[in-house]
C-alpha cells in the first residue's frame, strides 16, 4: 500500500467514531448555483493558469429511518439580487447565476416543501452562499445554526446583520450547544443530531463564527460515512495531500486533460510550493478567515478524515466533481458511494486546477507565485496602488517607488517578512509587543511551523515593562497654543490604563500653559532593553484606531443595509490637520498616523473589495502619501533609521505594507481588461514587471511628496468619487447613522424599514452601538 505513495504514509490518526447499528440516507444536492470569484483574495499561493475560484454550491437532503427529513445548507437562493450585499458583487464583476432554489428542486422530484416536509434547516453558517431562502419553507420547519451565532450574526446584538429578516422571522432558531454532551470525533466536538449516532454536527470553527459541519453514517457494515465540509475548506488542494494521504505514483485517472488515462504524480510534486507530497498545495489567506490559525486547525482536522477510506468528504464548492458530474447527484442517493469507490476516483481530480501550473514548469516558466509575501514584489505593488497619478503616461513614478523601498529597506532590513512581523498584532486597547517569527520562509508561518499534531508554533506577546522615556515637549517646537488646539493629546497612562481608557478626545481647552508644556511621555520600554524585539505599539495608536473604527462604522452603508456611501476621509483629515499646523507635534501627527494604519488593516477587506476600482484609488493614493510624509518628517528629524526615538516604526511600517499588498486584489482585476479597476491598470502592473530599484538620492527636505497640493486636489474632488453630485465634508457625519432621523435611514435602506428602530433615540444619540 505505501508502495502506491510518492512518500510512506504516516499512520492515520483514530477518528473516535461511536459504533451505531443506524444509518441516514444521503443525497447530494447540486443546486444549480455557478460562481466565479477572484482565486487571489481566498487562496494562497497562485498557480498560473488558476487565476479564479470557481464552483458550485451544494445542498444535502438526509433522511432519517423514522422519516425526518432535514438540509444541510441551502446553497445560493434564486432571487439573489435581493440580498444587501448585491450591489458589491455586481460591481466587482463577480460571476453568479442560479437556476433554482433547493426547495424548488426538492418540490420538482415529489417532496411536500409547503407541508413541512423538511423537519430542519441547517446552515453550516451565515455566509450568502450556503442560507439559501428559508422563507420558502413554513414556520414549523427550523432554523439550525452553531455555537455563537445568534450573538455574532442576528440582532438584536448585530444590527448590521447580512441576514434577511424572512430567513428567521417566524420560526425557531436552534443553536447547537456542543457542550452539554461533549465528546470528540476525530478533533471536533461534536453533537449526536438524532440521538442514535446515525447523523452528527462538528464544530468546526475558523472560516466564521459558529460554523458546522455534518457527519453522516452511510452504512452500517462496513461503518461508512459521508463528511459536509461546508465552507471549511473551498477547495481540495487546501487539505491534500498530508502526510497520512500524500500524492500517489500514478493518477488514474488522470486529473489532466492532456495526460489521459494516467498522470505521474512527479509533476505534481514538483510545481508544489516544497516540492513535497505530503503538504496541501493552498493556504487560507488571512483575509477570507475570521481566525486563520483556528481556521487552518480545522483544516488539518478535515485532513484526518479525508485520509480514512470509510469517509467521503465533500466540500460545499468543489468544482471538481460537477460539470460533468462525478458523484451520484440527488435524487440519487450516496449511500453506496463506498461500494462504487466514489472516494478514491474524485479524491484527486482538484490537481486537474495545476495543469497550467505543470505546462508552465515544463517550458521553464513560473508554476506559482506567493504573490501576498514577498517583499520587493509587495513594495512595487503598494506604489501602484497608493499613486493614483501614475496612472497619466507623463508622470514617473519611479521616485514614490524608490521611496518606499528605501524607507522600508532602512528600517526593515532587505530580508524583513511583514507577514511575519504581524502574526500576533496587539488586541485593542492592549500594549504589546510583537515578536517576529523565525520562518523567514515564504510560506505563511501559521501553517509552515505547523507540527504534526495540529498545534501551533504561534509568536508570543507580552505587555511592556512600565520603564518610560520622557520628550519634553519643547524638544518637538510644539509651543501651548498649539497644544491647545490639538485634536490628540499624547499621554503617558498608569498601568493598566492602556486596558480601560476612552478614546482620545479634544484637549482641554482652558489648561493652563504649565500644564501644556509638561513633558510628554510617550513610549514605552525602548526595543532594544529586549534583545530580538523589533517593534512596539503605542497605546495611543491604539485608542486613535479605535476611535476611527467607530467613525467609520456609523457611516459604513454595508452593516446596516443601506444604499448610501460614507464620505471617508477619516485619519487623512486628522493628519492634515496636524501636519499644517505652523509648529506640528511630531508624535502627535505619528500617533495618528501609527493609529491610522492599524485601522487600515482591521479594514482591508473593504478596501480589497471595493466596487469602485477608480474611487478607491484616490483614497488609497492619499493615504500612501501621507505616510510617506510623515516618514519624511521623521527622516528631516534624522530618526528614521532602526534604532529610532519611535520605537514602533517597524511595526507600523510592517502594517503599512501588510495594508497595501491587499490592493493587489484589486489590481488584478486589471490583468481582464473587462473588468479593470480604473483607466490604465493593466499597462501600469505590466509596466512594473522586472523592475530594478535604485537608492533614493538627496535628503529629506519640507514636503517632498507634495502632500499639501495632493489633499487640496483630493479635498476638492472627493465629493466625485463615488458618483455623488454632493460634496460631503471629509472625515464628516454627514452619512452618519446616528446623525439621521428614523425616516431619513428608512429611506436609505433595502427593505425600506428602519435599522435602528429596535434602539431608542436616547442610545442612538449616545453612540457606542454594537456592530461587532
Amino acid at each position: 500500500m505505501a508502495n502506491e505513495y510518492l512518500a510512506v504514509p504516516r499512520e492515520a490518526p483514530d477518528l473516535q467514531i461511536p459504533q451505531s447499528e443506524v444509518a441516514v440516507k444521503v443525497s447530494c444536492i447540486d443546486s444549480t448555483t455557478r460562481v466565479k470569484l477572484p482565486m487571489g483574495p481566498f487562496l494562497q499561493p497562485g498557480y498560473t493558469g488558476k487565476e479564479f475560484l470557481t464552483g458550485p454550491a451544494f445542498s444535502f437532503l438526509i433522511e432519517h429511518p423514522s422519516g425526518k427529513m432535514i438540509l444541510f445548507d441551502l446553497a445560493v437562493r434564486h432571487d439573489w439580487q435581493r440580498l444587501p450585499s448585491y450591489p458589491q458583487w455586481r460591481k466587482l464583476g463577480w460571476g453568479i447565476y442560479v437556476e433554482k432554489d433547493v426547495s424548488t428542486i426538492l418540490s420538482d422530484h415529489g417532496v411536500a416543501v409547503d407541508d413541512g416536509a423538511i423537519d430542519a434547516i441547517i446552515w453550516s453558517h451565515h455566509h450568502w452562499d450556503h442560507t439559501g431562502d428559508p422563507s420558502l419553507f413554513p414556520s414549523s420547519t427550523e432554523l439550525v445554526v452553531g455555537p455563537g451565532f445568534k450573538v455574532a450574526h442576528m440582532p438584536p446584538s448585530n444590527p448590521g446583520s447580512t441576514l434577511m429578516p424572512t430567513d428567521y422571522e417566524g420560526r425557531e432558531v436552534r443553536e447547537i450547544d456542543f457542550t452539554a454532551k461533549l465528546f470528540k470525533i476525530g478533533r471536533f466536538n461534536a453533537f449526536d443530531y438524532f440521538g442514535d449516532g446515525s447523523f452528527y454536527l462538528l464544530d468546526t470553527p475558523g472560516h466564521t463564527i459558529g460554523h458546522i459541519c455534518g457527519f453522516a453514517r452511510t452504512t452500517t457494515s462496513p461503518q461508512t460515512f459521508v463528511f459536509m465540509g461546508g465552507d471549511a475548506s473551498h477547495h481540495g488542494g487546501e487539505f491534500r495531500p498530508t502526510e497520512y494521504l500524500p500524492i500517489p505514483k500514478e493518477l488514474n485517472p488522470s486529473p489532466f486533460k492532456r495526460r489521459a488515462p494516467m498522470c505521474p504524480g512527479h509533476l505534481l510534486e514538483e510545481i508544489h510550493p516544497h516540492n513535497i507530497s505530503t503538504k496541501p498545495f493552498y493556504y487560507v489567506t488571512e483575509s477570507f478567515a475570521h481566525d486563520k490559525k483556528v481556521a487552518d486547525w480545522t483544516i488539518d482536522g478535515l485532513g484526518e478524515f479525508d485520509c480514512n477510506d470509510k469517509v467521503l468528504l465533500l466540500t460545499a464548492h468543489d468544482d471538481s466533481i460537477v460539470d460533468p458530474a462525478q458523484i451520484d447527484f440527488y435524487p440519487n442517493a450516496l449511500n453506496d458511494w463506498y461500494e462504487k469507490g466514489t472516494a478514491m476516483k474524485v479524491k484527486w481530480m482538484f490537481l486537474g486546477d495545476f495543469e497550467g501550473a505543470v505546462d508552465a514548469k515544463e517550458k521553464g516558466e513560473a508554476a506559482f507565485v506567493w504573490a501576498k509575501t514577498d517583499f520587493e514584489i509587495t513594495s512595487h505593488r503598494v506604489l501602484v496602488a497608493m499613486v493614483d497619478d501614475s496612472i497619466d503616461d507623463d508622470v514617473d513614478v519611479d521616485q514614490h517607488r524608490v521611496g518606499v523601498e528605501m524607507t522600508c529597506r532602512a528600517v526593515l532590513g532587505s530580508s524583513f517578512s511583514p507577514f511575519d512581523t504581524l502574526r500576533n498584532t496587539p488586541s485593542r486597547y492592549k500594549r504589546a509587543r510583537t515578536r517576529p517569527s523565525e520562518n523567514s520562509g515564504s510560506e505563511p508561518a501559521s501553517r509552515a511551523s505547523r507540527g504534526s499534531d495540529g498545534s501551533h508554533a504561534a509568536t508570543e506577546a507580552h505587555e511592556h515593562d512600565r520603564e518610560d522615556s520622557e520628550v519634553s515637549s519643547n524638544e518637538d517646537d510644539h509651543d501651548a497654543d498649539d497644544d491647545q488646539n490639538s485634536d490628540y493629546s499624547i499621554q503617558d497612562a498608569e498601568p493598566g490604563a492602556a486596558d480601560t481608557a476612552d478614546t482620545p478626545q479634544s484637549s482641554d481647552r482652558d489648561s493652563t500653559k504649565s500644564s501644556t508644556k509638561a513633558k510628554v511621555k510617550m513610549f514605552k520600554k525602548p526595543a532594544s532593553d529586549h534583545p530580538g524585539w523589533t517593534s512596539t505599539t503605542m497605546w495611543q495608536s491604539w485608542k486613535i484606531c479605535c476611535e476611527f473604527v467607530d467613525r467609520a462604522d456609523y457611516c459604513n452603508p454595508d452593516l446596516f443595509g443601506m444604499y448610501i456611501y460614507n464620505d471617508g476621509g477619516r485619519g487623512i483629515v486628522d493628519f492634515n490637520k496636524e501636519w499644517r499646523r505652523k509648529r506640528p507635534n511630531l508624535k502627535i501627527m505619528w500617533a495618528i498616523m501609527a493609529g491610522m494604519m492599524h485601522w487600515l488593516r482591521l479594514q482591508r477587506d473593504d478596501w480589497t473589495y471595493d466596487d469602485d476600482g477608480e474611487g478607491t484609488a484616490k483614497p488609497v493614493e492619499l493615504v500612501g502619501c501621507a505616510f510617506l510624509t510623515a516618514l519624511n518628517e521623521i527622516d528631516r528629524r534624522a530618526e528614521l533609521k532602526p534604532d529610532s526615538e519611535f520605537r514602533d516604526l517597524t511595526l507600523v511600517m510592517a502594517i503599512f505594507v501588510d495594508w497595501a499588498k491587499y490592493q493587489d486584489n484589486v489590481l488584478e482585476m486589471g490583468k481582464d481588461p473587462g473588468t479593470a479597476p480604473f483607466p490604465g491598470a493593466a499597462k501600469l502592473m505590466a509596466g512594473l514587471e522586472d523592475e530594478d530599484i535604485e537608492p533614493l538620492e538627496g535628503d529629506a527636505k519640507v514636503d517632498r511628496w507634495e502632500w499639501k497640493a495632493k489633499f487640496k486636489e483630493f479635498e476638492s474632488h472627493h465629493g466625485k468619487c463615488y458618483g455623488r453630485g454632493d460634496k460631503p465634508k471629509l472625515g464628516g457625519t454627514q452619512h452618519d447613522i446616528t446623525k439621521m432621523s428614523r425616516s431619513e435611514r428608512a429611506s436609505y435602506a433595502f427593505d425600506h424599514r428602519d435599522p435602528l428602530a429596535h434602539l431608542p433615540p436616547k442610545d442612538i444619540k449616545a453612540g457606542g452601538l454594537v456592530l461587532r
